[in-house]
């Protein structure tokens, strides 16, 4: 849910500030998640290629 937030608020806001706040909070929380997403999801796209 705060990603979702983030996400519009950054869509929004033409404050140096805020924009600051939430790529610390991608640096800090988003970012390791969607790597992790990545990795789990390779294996599928490989065997999806393969067929």
């Amino acid at each position: 849910m705060q990603l979702l937030q983030d996400r519009n608020r950054i869509s929004h806001t033409h404050s140096e500030e805020t924009a600051e706040e939430i790529l610390t909070s991608i640096n800090q929380h988003y970012l390791t998640l969607f790597k992790d997403i990545g990795r789990r999801m390779l294996p599928v796209k490989q065997k999806a290629w393969q067929h």
